[in-house]
């Protein structure tokens, strides 16, 4: 498990470089992980997952009006927005992980895939917050 911080930091302080920076230090890593996995000749038995536990920031970026091929970017926030995140998965078990789905479902589907088994798994209600 591998976490890309820095783009959630970057998010928080509308930092556009920083966010980019972060990502393509991500993108580096998830980079290495399947390097690593061709290399051991794993690459087929093994289950990557990527997502994120929240978008930070609200970044959109719209057309500049003056130069039409580029872009600036809009934040909404310094703090978490309600933005769907995206699930990209790759080898054994990764059509499980198509289409939109909750943090939950996600985490179930991986300790299922690990133990190889359905268990019982539910949350109690004082722990929800809305």
């Amino acid at each position: 498990m591998a976490e890309g911080s820095q783009i959630d930091w970057g998010g928080h302080s509308n930092d556009l470089e920083y966010v980019i920076d972060g990502t393509a230090d991500f993108d580096n890593a998830v980079g290495e992980v399947f390097r690593f996995l061709k290399e051991k000749e794993l690459d087929d038995d093994m289950l990557v997952v990527i997502t994120v536990d929240h978008e930070t920031g609200g970044l959109s970026l719209n057309k500049h009006p003056q130069f039409p091929l580029s872009y600036r970017p809009k934040w909404t926030t310094e703090g978490h927005s309600g933005i769907a995140v995206p699930v990209f998965s790759f080898g054994v078990g990764s059509r499980d992980f198509r289409g939109v789905q909750t943090h939950p479902e996600i985490g179930r589907k991986l300790i299922e895939g690990m133990l190889g088994r359905e268990f019982a798994w539910e949350y109690p209600e004082s722990s929800r917050s809305f």
